[in-house]
């Protein structure tokens, strides 16, 4: 046993500086005194009842318990011939003291007697510099919101968009830090939140607008960081079912009166366990299953056709009968038919005979638009005092979350139906009718293993040492084709054995009985039925008995064709031809050493992240199908060219020779840009690359199929790395917290950028085979421009060289000024940096050459890109109003500068545009808290926030158009797209207790959350059409001039816990949005209503109404009103929804 400790003693001593990194732990802290004399007690033993964790007070009666988990704890005081005293309910908050201040011993304590002491609960967090909001899980428990970005969403300076991405004081979206249980689970490409956790394992939801301390980096706009439980001294569980399916109504026409409310299909359940094992090991564990019809319920109206549908294929009922001979489903030449006009030809389903009365909008629950979520998360804590005889504890857990989407598409939700027993390989008929919507699937998994303790032979110092692993994944594809594998015919006619992913896009597949199509020098064509070699005929292609995968495309890649009549509504058979897919993993090593040095807390600690990013999409799958079918490869064996240098003035060319020449015809195609070695899979490969750079696809981490991860070479996955080491101390005594902070960030991209010695991103040197130069080489006027040696220039540059890391020390400082126990300033100021967005930062370089080739106007990534760098001032005070009413004020200022923006740029061979560091903004304002303990049965939380956001440009994509038609990036400070001048929640929680007068007021609740937000900005302009492919509007004031009308919504929970057989049995009601009211999230920008572009009141939209539309002006009006009313346009009705909860 000796030998062991000795052994983890120098583990200890030689890891702690490797890993140095921030802790997920509190303080608590105060001075004990004597009652009757009021001297100082040192040696008084201070424990915190049911841990081994406590300390003993100091000479001037001080004491210290550092690295204390988030939670609820009893303090127990004990000393010589004094009363032992305990301070029940103390709150620890990670990163925060708990300071109980003076606590008082009586010397005149008879044998046994006990003083025990309920503390009162916080109401404002006096030991923070900044503006800290701490909001825990039995609060959480009794709101009418469930999630903890929900719970972080009402707090002071959050501004939640119309897509539900938050900003935090006019910061951008992925500026905001998220965290669970220490794991930073912000995603590694978008910088997005990933996943989530059950809503019963909540602890605390701990929420920093800005301000916060060196140990946090990656973010320049606020901190969200959430701790879950861990298994306590005694067994628990819980279980928790939710449900509206009590609410029967379904969706209703027009003329239908509207329910009190909607059933969404709500269908959640969840269960939690925690409690010891032994002495030493304890678990918790919480899952959480949710499902809904329609993932994202609004206020607004959703398009419905309700005449008669072909149940096979999606199309109108509305064509001739007819014999379906090969089962397709639709009418082909020779089938018979009944001809019910007599014209003699079959007429076909036709969507502009449809009668205008049949296209209606309808309210309530969307169609096919559901969402099945499931989220877990579990841990176990070690104790390994028994075993090493040092206090310390390891702890590990995991956390997973998985989502299953259908993304409703307004354009799709009138015509584009489909039958569910359609696959890639075939169209089906034996299922249902589905509106197709894109699916998405999302995958979220993490692992953490924490080391904590007190570091052997050293007082009042403690070390975490964490190592987490998290990965997530990401995929959106049609829902019939998905990734869309098929065969593929070669120019000699034959049919490949292998297959290749995204050709099935309105493809043909059945290539059974090929017919061989000649024609002789006349013109006169003829057929066989095997390939004819005949020098007096020339082949002209081959025919098959085809069955179309999609048999409503019109032909290979080609979709059919929206109507302007019905306003373009995406028709039966239409499919999206993107694919997408992401896969990003984390490897983080972090730690922290804390040390309480008399009055100063010193922490200094690091990070060490290692990430990988791998990402797929194919642009355009139709044309990748147009692209086999129009230009086939050549097969293996083919044989029917052979190359004649005399042809075309001696340039060469492969002309047609029947008899063959014994070469292979692909050995000898010079239009075909590959590695000619004599390997038919060298050609074949660029073949394939070629073809599906033609479709858009873009590789970082796969091969250009998307098929197979890629390790090395220029379609590698990158791995960025990004590190931090810090220091900092808090200096706490009475009337001063003095908090200072130096953190050192490095990120490195670890990926390649141009040259500057060749002129960097402006000139762009492509080799013969598309590809990037590796080298380039100057030509006569000394710019590199060639690929190859030139007479000038026979050694050349590396055109890529490795791209410099940044790196940054930041200071942070924090000051808290206590000028009385009821009254506290505070003030902060401190440097930011994070890290670029990486889909914005790394190429696809397959993509990036194929745009400067083919002249695209597409966006660039750009791997130059630096960090978003931010300065922040806030100060504040909180005051205790009375001892149950409390006021926080806080002023903030910020500036941010290196923002991305979208900029083209001058360069050879052509110009692009791309990603650059150039906008800036500045958010200012003013953020109001008020909160009350329970007065009497009500307790009250309140906060307005008053903000101005600025700045050249609000997302990194905002300035598209702009580039895209030439124009010049504003350089001028404006109103950003989230720029929402008040917000404020008001939270009111009313409780009965455990004994009423009246029995059944026993254990009664109600919490109501009000939420209140002036409307969001947008740029006022003249009248143009949404629908009609309108590229561009012309403003008629400032940018973000005009705004939106105010929002408002009330949640409502209503509570009752019954006391069951020892077991505490509740039920709830949970009502959103109680007075359903109708709030705007989104405009059309020339009238500013969410319904209306005010584009028919136009001459161009006046003649649509009376000579285009399909029945007529009115008719007309309603169905193009109706695709500019999204739903989306709108945010959530009313919903009722009954719970049952059981904890034992």
């Amino acid at each position: 046993m000796a030998m062991l400790k000795h052994t983890l003693k120098l583990f200890t001593i030689l890891l702690i500086p490797m890993m140095l990194f921030s802790g997920e732990t509190g303080k608590i802290a105060g001075t004990v005194k004597d009652k009757s004399n009021g001297n100082l007690l040192p040696g008084v033993n201070v424990i915190l009842d049911g841990t081994n964790m406590g300390a003993a007070t100091e000479l001037n009666g001080d004491f210290y318990i550092l690295n204390v988990p988030p939670g609820i704890y009893s303090v127990k005081f004990s000393f010589i011939c004094y009363a032992k005293v305990t301070i029940e309910n103390v709150r620890v908050a990670k990163d925060l003291t708990t300071n109980l201040y003076t606590i008082e011993l009586s010397s005149e304590a008879i044998a046994g007697k006990e003083i025990i002491v309920v503390a009162e609960k916080p109401l404002i967090e006096i030991n923070a510099t900044n503006e800290v909001r701490v909001i825990r899980g039995e609060d959480i428990r009794n709101m009418p919101i469930r999630g903890y970005e929900n719970v972080a969403a009402i707090q002071t300076g959050v501004v939640v968009d119309a897509s539900g991405n938050m900003h935090v004081r006019g910061g951008r979206s992925d500026g905001v830090g998220f965290y669970v249980d220490g794991v930073l689970v912000n995603n590694s490409y978008t910088l997005s939140r990933s996943g989530s956790v059950p809503n019963l394992s909540l602890e605390e939801v701990s929420y920093q607008a800005g301000g916060f301390g060196a140990e946090y980096g990656s973010a320049t706009a606020g901190i969200v960081s959430t701790t879950t439980k861990t298994g306590g001294s005694r067994l628990e569980a819980s279980a928790e079912t939710i449900t509206d399916a009590l609410i029967s109504a379904g969706a209703t026409g027009p003329g239908k009166t509207q329910p009190f409310a909607y059933s969404y299909g709500y269908n959640l359940i969840s269960a939690s366990l925690g409690g010891p094992v032994t002495n030493m090991l304890r678990l918790y564990g919480a899952v959480e299953m949710s499902s809904m019809d329609d993932a994202y319920p609004t206020t607004g109206q959703f398009p419905k056709y309700t005449g008669k549908i072909n149940t096979a294929n999606g199309l109108p009922d509305n064509g001739e009968l007819f014999v379906d001979s090969n089962g397709n489903t639709i009418y082909d030449e020779g089938e018979g038919f009944t001809d019910a006009d007599g014209n003699g030809v079959y007429d076909g389903p036709d969507y502009l005979a449809i009668d205008a009365n049949d296209l209606q909008l309808w309210d309530g629950p969307k169609p096919n638009n559901g969402v099945d979520r499931m989220s877990y998360i579990g841990n176990v804590l070690l104790d390994l005092q028994p075993v090493t005889g040092l206090k310390w504890k390891l702890r590990m857990g995991i956390n997973g979350y998985s989502s299953d989407r259908t993304h409703y598409s307004h354009s799709r939700a009138m015509f584009d139906y489909y039958n569910t027993a359609s696959t890639d390989q075939a169209v089906g008929s034996s299922g249902g009718l589905r509106l197709r919507f894109n699916q998405s699937h999302n995958r979220y998994n993490s692992f953490h293993t924490r080391l904590s303790g007190a570091v052997p032979g050293v007082d009042k110092m403690f070390f975490n040492l964490q190592y987490s692993n998290s990965t997530e994944s990401y995929e959106l594809h049609d829902p019939v084709f998905k990734k869309g594998f098929g065969k593929y015919v070669y120019e000699d006619g034959t049919v490949s054995n292998e297959t290749v992913p995204y050709i099935q896009f309105g493809k043909k597949e059945d290539y059974a009985s090929p017919v061989w199509v000649y024609e002789d020098s006349n013109g006169v064509r003829s057929t066989a039925s095997y390939w004819l070699d005949n020098e007096d005929l020339s082949f002209v292609q081959v025919n098959y008995d085809t069955t179309w995968i999609n048999p409503l495309y019109t032909s290979v890649g080609i979709a059919p064709s929206p109507h302007v009549e019905i306003v373009q509504y995406s028709l039966a058979g239409s499919a999206s031809t993107s694919y997408v897919k992401r896969n990003t993993s984390r490897q983080m090593i972090n730690g922290s050493l804390v040390w309480q040095y008399g009055r100063h807390e010193l922490k200094f600690g690091g990070e060490y992240a290692d990430n990988t990013v791998r990402y797929y999409r194919m642009g355009r799958a139709s044309s990748l199908s147009r692209y086999f079918n129009n230009n086939p490869a050549y097969s293996p064996t083919q044989d029917i060219y052979r190359w004649d240098a005399a042809f075309n003035d001696s340039a060469g060319a492969l002309i047609r020779d029947y008899a063959g020449d014994g070469i292979a015809d692909y050995l000898q195609d010079q239009t075909d840009i590959w590695d000619d070695d004599g390997d038919y899979a060298d050609y074949f490969d660029a073949y394939k690359t070629q073809a599906y750079i033609s479709a858009y696809a873009e590789n970082i981490g796969y091969n250009v199929t998307g098929e197979k991860e890629v390790n090395k070479g220029t379609d590698k996955a990158r791995k960025p790395i990004i590190g931090a080491l810090y220091i900092q101390d808090k200096f706490e005594i009475k009337d001063l917290i003095l908090n200072l902070g130096l953190r050192y960030d490095y990120i490195d991209p670890a990926t390649e950028v141009f040259n500057p010695l060749t002129g960097g991103n402006t000139n762009i040197v492509i080799a013969s085979d598309g590809t990037i130069a590796e080298m380039v080489f100057q030509d006569e006027d000394g710019k590199y421009t060639s690929p190859d040696p030139t007479e000038y220039d026979s050694k050349g540059l590396s055109h890529q060289v490795l791209a410099n890391p940044t790196k940054q020390i930041s200071p942070r400082i924090g000051l808290a000024f206590p000028v009385t126990d009821k009254t506290v300033f505070h003030a902060q100021y401190g440097w930011y940096l994070q890290q670029p967005e990486f889909n914005r930062l790394y190429l696809s370089y397959a993509r990036f050459t194929s745009n400067l080739q083919q002249g695209n106007f597409t966006i660039s990534a750009n791997p130059e890109l630096k960090p978003v760098r931010s300065v922040q001032y806030e100060i504040g005070v909180k005051q205790y109003l009375t001892n149950d009413v409390t006021l926080d004020a806080t002023l903030f200022y910020k500036q941010e500068s290196d923002y991305i923006q979208i900029r083209n740029i001058a360069a050879v061979p052509t110009g692009y545009a791309l990603y650059v560091n150039g906008d800036y903004g500045t958010s200012k304002g003013l953020s109001l808290s008020f909160k009350t303990r329970r007065l009497g049965n009500v307790q009250v939380d309140a906060n307005y926030t008053l903000s101005w956001a600025g700045g050249t440009g609000s997302n990194s994509s905002g300035l598209y158009r702009i580039a895209w038609q030439g124009g010049n990036n504003p350089s001028f400070i404006s109103p950003l797209d989230y720029d929402q001048r008040h917000t404020g929640n008001i939270s009111v929680d009313y409780r009965t207790g455990a004994r009423t007068q009246i029995p059944f007021m026993n254990n009664l609740g109600a919490n109501m959350l009000f939420r209140f937000g002036s409307g969001m900005p947008y740029t006022p302009t003249k009248p143009y059409t949404a629908i009609f492919g309108a590229i561009s509007s012309h403003p008629i004031g400032g940018l973000n001039s005009a705004n939106m009308p105010w929002t408002y919504n009330m949640d409502l929970k209503l509570d009752k816990t019954f006391r069951v057989a020892g077991v505490d049995v509740g039920a709830f009601i949970w009502i959103t949005n109680v007075l359903n009211t109708q709030n705007i999230v989104d405009v059309y920008s020339a009238s500013g209503m969410p319904n209306n572009d005010s584009w028919l009141t136009e001459p161009s939209g006046e003649n649509w109404l009376n000579n285009v539309a399909i029945g007529g002006a009115e008719s007309g009006e309603q169905l193009y009103n109706g695709k500019l009313a999204n739903p989306y346009n709108f945010s959530v009705p009313r919903q009722v929804r009954f719970g049952i909860r059981v904890d034992l």
